[in-house]
């Protein structure tokens, strides 16, 4: 639930880069912080899909599921949201 509430977060804050200047001559992507952000927020997304992918995938084949991944992706999830209102904030 949390990486699919991220993913929105990302892709919001992805096109309101792409978007708006805040008054200058190139877009808000353009700027190393902002893209930088960015790129951090996806990998940690994809990062934490992947995590969750294979503690299910460990589940579903009589393994016992990792309390550290539900943590770990919910840790992330927060501070992406951060980061994504960060990159918008610039």
């Amino acid at each position: 639930m949390a990486i699919g509430i991220i993913s929105v977060a990302f892709e919001a804050a992805l096109e309101f880069a792409r978007s708006d200047s805040r008054g200058g001559a190139q877009s808000l992507l353009s700027r190393q912080g902002v893209s930088d952000l960015l790129i951090d927020i996806k990998m940690r997304t994809d990062a934490a899909k992947m995590l969750n992918w294979k503690t299910y995938n460990a589940l579903d084949n009589g393994k016992r599921g990792k309390l550290q991944a539900k943590v770990f992706c919910s840790n992330m999830a927060v501070n992406a949201a951060v980061d994504a209102m960060t990159a918008v904030r610039m």
